[in-house]
């Protein structure tokens, strides 16, 4: 397994390489002084206009506060958009950016390496506030908005209740209650709103328990509202570096790109809420999320928390088989048929059945075409394949998000997971994953809700130190998928596949404390090294049948099932106080050589 490592290839993420040594200052762009002077919408529009026409090396925002607040903004597709760039850097010198519209901060299109850095973003609301949950005389279900939040014109009420320590201002690990996508949301009163939702209990994937009487929440009033606050989705972007980047507030996910080409640096950015201010969240969806790109991903030296949803996401996007009109022609669909669907001639195709993810064929485009009105791509292939059959998935393997190096990162105190890593040949190492709702590192692919992520496959993890998570009820029920601390499975509508769809995974020298379960879960997987890991204070709360429903009852701390080819050696468990389950639980009746050995506490 060591071979693993020694193949690892670090990503490439190309700096600028300028061609002129033009050097622009937003400052020459605010208009003459005999005319009225610009807005900084219409300023920095300007100046990227600039930079274009004259190939410019460099963009220079002099350290101030620039408001995105222009009414001109409202109906853009963000308030600064970067198109048919390359080969410059834009530096905010320190600055702060502060946005008013519900649309991206910025939004990417065909942009080559691109470096943006040294600035704060924020928006000048709360994208979330506190409240309570109030039953009403005529029944209804309602949240009274803290009137430190007061209901703003034209803002949206809610688009997701969460049970929330109001009182610290900070999520709760296990909550009790939560709303996704309320519907027919109306103000009954001041600083009162009501949707029928608030009363229901959530369907999965979409919260855990139902919302009651006298129940602190946080209600945000956006979460994909926007793509992201960075957003450079869609072909033609490549070699982005973002540095030295804050972000306090924002719609969506901080840093999206989906469907973009290759080469992405995230580095030294933080997002976090503003210090001294009463804010709930930061980003009100994941910290950085890349669905269907090639790959070259580094994210490094950053620091997120406070988000609504995961730290980070890296997966490529299943298609769906509508029909096989022909021995190498057949139609693909996908949820969101749009720019992040890529099939070009020479893509490699991988095929699995949609039951349990198992591989039975590969194939190369020779030709396709893309019918976005009715979200169906007739595609040919040059080999024969066996059989298709409606709702059989398709991976696209050049758009999977591969090649990627995740190192000194703090992710913390924030909703969902922790990482969800949905992809091959990566290095993740050095990073501190704190007080996250659910898993601290979720290694997996999904058949069954979100339908992502192509499988884990030459991945090391190491050095890695993962505390107080999965305490929240989402998976460790009857029905839950992932269960452990960390989980390397596959999620399909049955339960954990018994297919093999994650290989070569080294999973070492990391230290897993305080959670209440499982600290690890292995399953749907092969060639599968843990060694030499600190587990402490896990087997905190008894199962309670977690997992019995789908035919993998959780036991143990380590647990294997639905799987093969796997070696567990060199790991030390210590609980300080007695736990409710020990051991490394084998399950003989679908597994196979797995060796066990030299581990230490776990009697």
């Amino acid at each position: 397994m060591n071979d693993v490592l020694q193949a690892f290839v670090p990503p490439t993420v190309n700096p600028p390489a300028p061609r002129t040594e033009i050097v622009l200052s937003i400052d020459a762009f605010y208009g003459r002084p005999s005319e009225p002077r610009k807005s900084d919408f219409e300023a920095m529009k300007a100046a990227l206009a600039a930079c274009r026409e004259q190939r410019a090396a460099k963009l220079v925002l002099p350290a101030k506060t620039y408001r995105f607040d222009d009414p001109k903004a409202a109906d853009a597709p963000a308030s600064i958009e970067l198109t048919d760039l390359s080969d410059l850097t834009i530096d905010a010198q320190g600055s702060e950016l502060i946005f008013h519209h519900i649309t991206n901060g910025f939004r990417i299109r065909n942009c080559q390496r691109v470096l943006l850095k040294n600035f704060a973003a924020d928006w000048d609301f709360p994208l979330a506030s506190p409240g309570v949950m109030e039953r009403q005389a005529d029944g209804r279900m309602a949240i009274r908005i803290s009137d430190e939040f007061p209901l703003l014109p034209g803002r949206k009420l809610a688009a997701s209740v969460t049970h929330y320590d109001t009182a610290n201002r900070r999520w709760i690990r296990a909550i009790e209650g939560e709303a996704y996508y309320p519907v027919d949301v109306e103000q009954i009163g001041p600083q009162l709103i009501t949707s029928p939702t608030f009363d229901r209990p959530p369907a999965p994937p979409n919260g855990t328990g139902k919302l009651a009487d006298g129940m602190p929440v946080c209600v945000r009033h956006y979460v994909y509202d926007t793509s992201g606050f960075i957003d450079f989705n869609g072909p033609g972007n490549s070699d982005l570096t973002f540095e030295g980047i804050t972000v306090f507030q924002c719609p969506g996910h901080a840093f999206a790109g989906i469907g973009c080409d290759r080469g992405f640096r995230i580095s030294n950015c933080r997002i976090g809420r503003r210090p001294g201010s009463n804010l709930l969240v930061s980003s009100t969806a994941d910290g950085a999320h890349f669905g269907g790109a090639e790959g070259d991903i580094v994210i490094e030296n950053c620091d997120f928390s406070a988000m609504g949803d995961d730290s980070v996401n890296i997966h490529g996007l299943w298609l769906e088989v509508v029909k096989q009109t022909g021995g190498r022609v057949f139609q693909l669909t996908r949820r969101g048929f749009g720019y992040a669907v890529r099939l070009e001639p020479g893509t490699k195709l991988k095929f699995c059945r949609k039951g349990s993810l198992a591989e039975f064929g590969r194939a190369t485009i020779a030709a396709c075409c893309l019918d976005f009105e009715n979200k169906v791509a007739v595609v040919t292939v040059a080999e024969d394949l066996p059989g298709l059959e409606p709702g059989d998935f398709v991976a696209n393997l050049s758009r999977s998000g591969s090649r990627f190096l995740i190192h000194d990162n703090f992710f913390h105190d924030h909703r969902a997971r922790g990482m969800l890593l949905q992809a091959a040949d990566g290095l993740v190492e050095r990073n501190h994953i704190r007080n996250v709702m659910g898993c601290g590192l979720m290694l997996t692919t999904d058949c069954n809700y979100w339908k992502e992520g192509y499988g884990c496959e030459n991945l090391v993890l190491r050095d890695n130190l993962i505390e107080g998570c999965n305490y929240v009820q989402w998976e460790r029920g009857p029905l839950g998928r992932h269960m452990g601390c960390v989980s390397l499975i596959a999620d399909t509508p049955a339960g954990l596949s018994p297919a093999v769809v994650h290989r070569n995974i080294v999973f070492e020298r990391n230290t897993i404390r305080d959670t209440p379960g499982l600290a690890l879960l292995v399953a749907s997987s092969q060639d599968v090294l843990i060694k030499d890991n600190l587990l402490a204070d896990t087997n905190r709360h008894p199962f309670d049948g977690a997992g019995a429903s789908i035919d993998a009852k959780a036991d143990g701390a380590i647990m294997v099932t639905r799987a093969r080819d796997v070696t567990i050696e060199g790991n030390k468990l210590s609980n300080a106080t007695p736990p409710c389950a020990t051991g490394i639980y084998v399950d003989g009746r679908n597994t196979r050589n797995i060796v066990v050995g030299g581990n230490t506490g776990f009697e």
